[in-house]
Parts: C-alpha cells; sequence; structure tokens
C-alpha cells in the first residue's frame, strides 16, 4: 500500500483519494465506482449506492478448497460480471477503458445492481412487519396443532 500510495502521491487531490483512516465513509458516498480484488465492500459499495465495481480477479481467498463439489457457485463470485466487471491480472491493460466504461454506463449497471438487490434482500424496508407476521403465524401453526 505504501508503494502504491508513494507510486501515485502526485496524483492525490485529482479526484484520486487513499482513504487509509477506516473511521469515515465520505468515499462510499461519493466515490463513481470501487476498485477492488474480492473485498466484500464490493456488494455493500453497489447495493448502497447503485453505482459498479472493477474487479480484479486476484487469487481467491479460499477456507473451503472443495467449494465446487457442492455445484454451487457462492454469490460473492456470481455477483462480480452482475454488478460490475472482472478484469484478470494479465489484462490491466484494460483498466483505464474499463473505467471510463463503467462510469459511462452507471445507470445501466444501476438498474442491473437494484434488480440483483431485490433477488437477494427479502422484504427491503419492511423487514420488521414480515418478520413479525411470520412469527405470528408459526405461533397460530402451533396453537392449531394443540387444539
Amino acid at each position: 500500500m505504501t508503494a502504491l500510495c508513494d507510486r501515485y502521491a502526485d496524483r492525490v487531490g485529482e479526484g484520486l483519494i487513499f482513504e487509509l483512516d477506516f473511521s469515515r465513509n465520505d468515499s462510499i458516498t461519493t466515490s463513481d465506482l470501487l476498485i477492488t480484488d474480492w473485498s466484500g465492500i464490493a456488494p455493500e459499495f453497489c447495493f448502497s449506492t447503485g453505482r459498479p465495481a472493477l474487479f480484479i480477479n486476484t487469487k481467491i481467498k479460499c477456507l473451503n478448497p472443495n467449494w465446487e463439489n457442492l455445484g454451487l457457485t457462492p454469490v460473492e463470485i456470481s455477483l462480480r460480471n452482475e454488478i460490475g466487471v472482472s478484469l484478470n491480472p494479465d489484462e490491466l491493460d484494460r483498466v483505464r477503458d474499463t473505467v471510463a466504461e463503467l462510469i459511462e454506463n452507471t445507470p445501466t449497471y444501476r438498474e442491473r445492481i437494484d434488480a440483483r438487490f431485490a433477488t437477494l434482500i427479502y422484504n427491503h424496508g419492511h423487514a420488521g412487519e414480515a418478520g413479525a407476521r411470520y412469527i405470528l403465524s408459526s405461533l397460530m401453526k402451533k396453537r392449531e396443532k394443540k387444539a
């Protein structure tokens, strides 16, 4: 990180910020896009701002090397090309054009991000009400069985 900060120190203030103090989150609400590897911040950023992410496909941090045996693709993997664009390390020469494309097409990505959010997050904005209905329904069913 120090090498990265040193390399681009002359560009800080030209729309580039190195946020090394995570006690504030101003950059989340003001950034046009997120550039990340496999960080869990990507869905949070995209779903909360409606803006896309550029993913760099570094080596996956994996605690279960047998995950593929389940026949399921983890949402962290499937989301990558739905809420942004993924590039392999040998494609880094495409970063500039990809960033420009993501920013130019943010409205299209916002639609895709919102649609994906709707399939993953249930009862958004009224989860308490939905949870209470479920609990009451379950209690009523148990009560009917006893009667």
